[in-house]
């Protein structure tokens, strides 16, 4: 079965907003799972920090780590003024 596929990037455990966007796609988890949905949600944070992020936030899908950034840098653009 093929599923689609959410890849979202966040700055970490400790921005309120990316807080507030890991609890929204929580929140509507199940919606998701009936449209053939996943998320998987990258940030810098270590896994211990992710681990206990998840917890917190009782999220449902994975919480990966990316401490070095290479997968964050391959997908994201950053523009510094």
């Amino acid at each position: 079965m093929r599923k689609s596929l959410v890849i979202l990037f966040y700055h970490g455990g400790e921005c309120s907003l990316c807080r507030e966007r890991l609890k929204m796609f929580a929140e509507n988890y199940g919606e998701l799972v009936k449209l053939e949905t996943e998320i998987l949600a990258i940030s810098s944070d270590g896994s211990d920090k992710n681990r206990n992020l998840s917890a917190d936030l009782d999220i449902p899908s994975p919480l990966l780590a990316d401490p070095e950034g290479r997968v964050i840098e391959k997908y994201t653009y950053c523009r510094e003024d």
